[in-house]
């Protein structure tokens, strides 16, 4: 197998980056750049210490300017519902899973939006909302993977069960 040039080397990088990152526009030129560096330092021999060692701080400098977001998959993407009585109870259950999730006891990759009597937190694999159920119809033909009922309102259970999410 004959090995690659810096060009192709660059693009295939590039391409498989782009795969779980967003790039935007504006960062484009900065991540090609450090594959170039990455494909420098490959070629650069073992017995320059200090110029692979110059390349490894100059990659470590652009990936620390970079904000990156991962690619989400949609199709990969479950949904927890969970019902509760009130908006501390909303609060509560938010400051939980935020704890679980920065902490790396569940899912990595938080991504959260919070409204007053709705509360949304979404992470690679999964969208987690939390709220007050404000009728029978606020829960009725809502899609949801998951289920997890707080409140004592019985309906909400026989509606979820008949759809096996409980």
């Amino acid at each position: 197998m004959s090995e690659l040039t810096r060009e192709q080397f660059i693009e295939r990088e590039y391409e498989s980056w782009k795969e779980r990152f967003k790039v935007p526009y504006e960062q484009e030129f900065n991540v090609k750049a450090m594959f170039e560096l990455q494909w420098q330092y490959s070629k650069t021999p073992s017995d320059h210490i200090k110029t692979k060692r110059d390349i490894l701080e100059t990659i470590q400098r652009i990936l620390q300017g970079m904000r990156l977001e991962p690619v989400y998959k949609v199709d990969e993407h479950r949904r927890l519902i969970v019902f509760v009585n009130n908006d501390h109870q909303i609060a509560t259950l938010h400051e939980m899973f935020k704890f679980m999730l920065n902490n790396k006891l569940i899912i990595e990759d938080l991504k959260m939006n919070s409204v007053r009597c709705k509360s949304v937190l979404e992470t690679k694999n999964l969208a987690i909302d939390i709220e007050v159920p404000k009728s029978e119809l606020s829960y009725r033909g809502i899609r949801a993977d998951y289920v997890l009922n707080l409140t004592s309102n019985k309906e909400i259970d026989e509606y979820f069960k008949d759809k096996n999410l409980l």
